[in-house]
């Protein structure tokens, strides 16, 4: 079964809000260009700080929602902001930039956005997420290895590797991610004029790898065999 994921109506893919419980109804509401999959920290004096998947450390008033502060980190958000006063009696505002979680799989795991149903459908919703932040931590050593064997009259393969070396997942070297391999596959054979069989293979080796450790951890998808049919139109 081939699972896709899709934006919401007129393109709404990500919203950040505040509600009034006792009207019950939403106060306000601010339109983002991906999910908000990072927390909010709102202090005493009614500034509440969100992060994006895009990058951004936005600061709004509590109770309009007006944009007082941003900044572009150097790779999407999806931790908690924490506030705290520091010794010299000053209060601070914190956050870890590092793009990850399920969403951002795409990104953190390299995934292609070609292929739609990778990371289970959300690539679909996700696919130009890599043309607004870059991984939180790169490995040092990385390979993307690609192969294609193309003969319309007979079969279309591909094959695709990609190894990352072990690396950190925050700032203060605390989460270590392990070295990792995976392995996906692809085949295809046209079976009438407009239709093709197709079989595809994500994590061929099944490998338990994880992709991120900060808020939570997270894990590479496991072995996922998609077949399907495809309809093609157009000249053949």
């Amino acid at each position: 079964m081939n699972t896709k994921m899709y934006a919401g109506p007129g393109g709404n893919r990500g919203v950040f809000g505040a509600w009034d419980t006792v009207a019950g109804r939403m106060a306000w509401s601010i339109k983002e260009n991906f999910p908000v999959w990072s927390g909010a920290a709102v202090t005493a004096g009614d500034v509440v700080f969100y992060g994006t998947m895009d990058g951004y450390f936005k600061a709004v008033h509590a109770r309009t929602g007006e944009a007082l502060w941003q900044f572009k980190v150097g790779s999407g958000i999806i931790d908690q902001p924490v506030t705290y006063k520091g010794p010299d009696g000053k209060q601070y505002v914190a956050i870890l930039s590092g793009v990850g979680g399920w969403s951002g799989a795409i990104v953190a795991a390299g995934l292609d956005p070609r292929d739609p149903t990778a990371a289970l459908g959300f690539a679909n919703a996700m696919s130009d997420l890599p043309e607004y932040t870059t991984k939180g931590a790169c490995a040092r050593h990385q390979l993307t290895f690609q192969m294609h064997y193309i003969n319309p009259a007979l079969v279309n393969l591909g094959l695709q590797a990609r190894a990352a070396g072990a690396q950190f997942d925050d700032d203060q070297n605390r989460f270590r991610l392990e070295r990792y391999f995976t392995l996906d596959a692809l085949a295809s054979r046209r079976i009438a004029r407009h239709f093709e069989l197709f079989i595809a293979a994500e994590n061929l080796l099944d490998k338990n790898y994880e992709i991120g450790r900060t808020p939570v951890t997270t894990v590479g998808p496991p072995l996922f065999v998609r077949i399907g049919l495809r309809l093609r139109f157009g000249a053949q």
